[in-house]
């Protein structure tokens, strides 16, 4: 089996042969020309017939072919004609391309004319609402009045109306069970009476119909169709909600939100103490073995980042607990200035503070919630404003003239003079021309204006180049991963909505690489925020970056629906005021004609065919890329040189096949073998107990988690995959080197902005989610990936020294070769490996995409 499940023909190479004619010429055939087929099958069927391994759902592709393997397509245009002669050309205009027509072949049409089943159901399905106590979606008409919202908000959810069946139904079992008491101590029969019994959140629909009018649950009549009911997936970050969840699909009956949390008679305060007291999740003692390492491997600033680690990516079951267990190592550095309970407070303040700049919601933790309301979130210091503003002038005395300052001369005009429509511009640059040095004098000049801003970029490794930066997932709360249907789980009424109503100015790079659904949905949230219609709700919106690099990554789309999907074919595209920068502040004089040569490959243009471009002579591999990119350095291994360089690829198998041969040259005495805990999910059922299933993904890549068996050695370069902490810059995408192993934590360093390596980094284990098929995987886990070679698109935002380039497989979509190339700085450190006997490599670059981006 591949990567992707699918069967491998064997077509062994044992010899065998015979020669042939094919268009002419002479060719020897062996196994590997011959198509899989079974000769058995051929004969009973007397048909065409394949055979399949049944690895997912989209099998059923195999079975019903043609109706499910989407509808066929075509471009067509009618033109007149008169004794059979066209009076008007036909003319491919690529411009009404996005124009999609449906064309029914004859097979279709007889189908569907017979009137066969095109699919059939065989269960109807109910999704059912998890939510915490007083936290139920009401839902209401357009402008209510105070009479609607009243009714609106006693309607009763789903899981309310659950509650309130089983309160009855308890009150039947109560009397039933007193009954047969009473019959039992009158020596009378009590085999005629029945007990109801006990029901399952996901199994309510079997007896009762939902009332959508009323809010109720009602006894079924009559069953047309099986039901199924599916409780609404939960993101584990939301701690207490995703235990709720738990608990739901283990405790039958329960009749409040405070019942479920009772067992044996003792009511827990958490939703997560229940299920430990259920054995349905493991205790805090994973955490306090990860804690108690890390004391002689950090000092007590980075002992509380790792808490804070901890708090936000995994469930720990009492904070406050396990706090006070390491409260000597937390505070040590903080009893120089302030007593030991406020040391206390202030070192919490920072926890928290660093949790909720990783997507944890502090309400996860309700007794965490409570101590910070008593203690109070306030900051510690207050920004100097005069300092802010002087820095500001400064940066802006060294912008070029023609193109930088009018970029920040139009925000700040803008933020003086505020019109209720707001501003949205948009700067246009190839890296080197100095976007983000714009950006960070618009952000000094703002805040020493005392407006407050807040920056984001789509990726990680984009955020973190700014001060208090975020990611747009982060800013907005936007679904992870953000597909056709995502949308941003901000609540006006929230802290968070009240950050983002206060400010003054967003700054938004790497905008190209967002898909415009997220440009759109974040524009409605904006005016859901500020109660108007305006653009962005009238804020001042700042974008930049460059449309040559990777757009977003579409699967299984055609050129016209990626391009589509890009922001430049928004709406709202139109309202943007653009700015373009050209002169490259970073390039050396050695590297001018080299820039030229990258910005000529991102537009197209180079060379004679500019979509089979032609690699330069200095640039090509003598064979051996791994000596070319590392030579010594891993000998004499220096971590600064070494971070600085990397090969980069197309396909995650040449990259996993790469990572893997430099490994190999570390010294192997210093290896260890990291094994993950994984638990799997069908629906809502956990599948932990299967052995052949947990076999097989053991060796299986499934797309966003670590592997199930992480080699690391001594010295190994390895990536991030997730974001930990944007302000200490650890995003996903980071390369950091290893310099010592844990047992459950990994030591690292980074390099810093200046070029230097950073102070020491824990990285603990995690729990990471991700789906693979129809299977929900949960995998405790680094989460690190090797980083010596990185694929092409996980390299965007990367500065190197050194790049190779393997394209054993060829690049597949727009900017990917201009990526690539511009990762290096000068024709001398870049060098490409392709096919053995190639000389070219494909250009794909969507022209048009290029063209709707430049469109002012």
């Amino acid at each position: 089996m591949d990567v992707n499940g699918f069967t491998k023909p064997k077509c062994p190479k044992d010899g065998r042969s015979f020669t042939m004619k094919v268009k002419g010429k002479i060719v020897e055939v062996d196994n590997r020309w011959v198509v899989p087929h079974n000769p058995h099958l051929l004969k009973y069927m007397k048909s065409h017939i394949n055979v399949e391994a049944v690895n997912s759902i989209a099998t059923v592709f195999y079975i019903f072919k043609y109706m499910f393997k989407g509808d066929d397509k075509a471009f067509m245009e009618m033109n007149d004609s008169m004794d059979n002669e066209i009076h008007q050309a036909l003319n491919y205009n690529e411009v009404k391309s996005y124009e999609d027509f449906r064309y029914i072949s004859a097979a279709e049409a007889h189908w569907r004319l017979s009137d066969y089943w095109l699919y059939r159901l065989s269960h109807s399905v109910d999704r059912l609402p998890v939510h915490l106590e007083d936290e139920q979606s009401v839902y209401m008409g357009e402008n209510p009045d105070e009479e609607e919202m009243k009714n609106a908000a006693k309607k009763d959810s789903k899981l309310m109306a659950f509650f309130k069946i089983n309160q009855e139904k308890q009150k039947e079992i109560d009397k039933a069970n007193a009954t047969i008491k009473t019959l039992r101590s009158e020596g009378k029969a009590v085999d005629h009476i029945t007990v109801p019994q006990k029901i399952l959140y996901n199994k309510v629909g079997k007896d009762y119909v939902w009332e959508a009018k009323k809010g109720k649950w009602n006894p079924r009549q009559k069953t047309t169709k099986p039901k199924i009911c599916r409780l609404y997936n939960v993101n584990p970050k939301r701690t207490n909600c995703f235990y709720l969840r738990r608990l739901l699909m283990a405790v039958p009956g329960p009749t409040s939100f405070e019942d479920i949390r009772t067992v044996n008679g003792t009511v827990h305060g958490t939703n997560r103490e229940a299920c430990v007291a259920l054995g349905l999740v493991i205790n805090d003692k994973l955490y306090e073995d990860t804690l108690f390492e890390a004391i002689n491997h950090s000092n007590p600033n980075q002992f509380r980042y790792l808490f804070a680690r901890l708090l936000a990516h995994c469930d720990l079951g009492n904070p406050l607990e396990l706090f006070d267990k390491f409260e000597e190592n937390l505070i040590k550095d903080l009893l120089k200035k302030w007593d030991k309970e406020d040391a206390k407070k202030v070192a919490w303040r920072r926890i928290v503070k660093s949790m909720l700049n990783q997507d944890k919601q502090l309400s996860d933790y309700p007794e965490l919630e409570a101590y910070m309301n008593e203690i109070g979130m306030q900051e510690e210091a207050t920004l100097d404003l005069k300092a802010l503003l002087e820095e500001g002038m400064n940066m802006y005395n060294t912008l070029t003239p023609g193109e930088q300052r009018p970029v920040v001369d139009t925000v700040i005009e803008q933020l003086k003079n505020p019109k209720k429509e707001g501003l949205c511009i948009f700067v246009d640059g190839p890296g080197g021309t100095g976007k983000s040095y714009t950006f960070n004098t618009i952000r000094h000049l703002s805040m020493g204006m005392g407006k407050k801003v807040l920056i984001m970029a789509w990726s990680g490794i984009a955020a973190s180049l700014y001060p208090m930066g975020r990611t747009c997932h982060n800013a907005f709360k936007l679904d992870f991963p953000f597909e056709n249907d995502s949308n941003s789980s901000v609540k006006p009424s929230s802290e968070h909505g009240k950050m983002i109503r206060e400010a003054d100015l967003i700054i938004w790079d790497e905008f190209p690489m967002a898909p415009r659904r997220a440009l759109e949905v974040i524009d409605r949230k904006l005016q859901e925020i500020m109660e108007n219609c305006f653009t962005m709700g009238g804020k001042i919106l700042c974008t930049g970056g460059d449309f040559r690099q990777c757009c977003p990554i579409i699967e299984n789309a055609t050129t016209e629906e990626t391009i589509n999907a890009s922001v430049c074919c928004s709406p709202l595209w139109k309202k943007f005021q653009k700015f373009i920068l050209t002169e490259n502040k970073r390039a050396l004089a050695n590297e001018i004609e080299f820039k030229k040569f990258i910005l000529s490959v991102g537009d197209g243009v180079f060379g004679e065919n500019p979509n089979l471009i032609e690699i330069p002579e200095q640039c090509e591999s003598s064979g051996d890329i791994v000596q070319e990119v590392f030579g010594e350095s891993l000998k004499n291994f220096d971590a600064a040189t070494v971070m600085k360089r990397a090969i980069l690829a197309t396909w995650n198998e040449d990259v996993d096949e790469l990572n893997e041969k430099v490994l190999e040259l570390l010294n192997e005495d210093t290896e260890s073998v990291y094994h993950a805990q994984d638990i799997y999910h069908y629906g809502d059922e956990v599948l932990q107990s299967v052995g052949e299933i947990h076999e097989g993904y053991k060796t299986k890549r499934i797309k966003g988690l670590p592997s199930f068996a992480l080699r690391v050695r001594l010295n190994s370069i390895v990536i991030l995959i997730r974001n930990l902490s944007i302000e200490e810059g650890l995003c996903n995408g980071t390369r950091l080197v290893v310099t010592n192993l844990l047992k459950h934590s990994l030591v690292c360093k980074k390099i810093d902005i200046d070029g230097t390596l950073s102070d020491d980094i824990l990285i603990p284990r995690i729990s990471l989610n991700a789906k693979h098929g129809v299977v929900d995987v949960t995998r405790h886990q680094f989460p690190v990936k090797l980083g010596f070679c990185l694929t092409i698109n996980k390299s965007q935002g990367q500065s190197l020294d050194k790049v190779g380039v393997v394209l054993k497989h060829e690049c597949f979509s727009h900017g990917q070769l201009y990526v690539a190339f511009s990762r290096a700085r000068s024709y001398d450190g870049l060098k490409v490996q392709l096919k053995d006997g190639q000389k070219n490599t494909p250009n794909i670059v969507y022209k048009k995409l290029l063209e709707k981006g430049r469109k002012y």
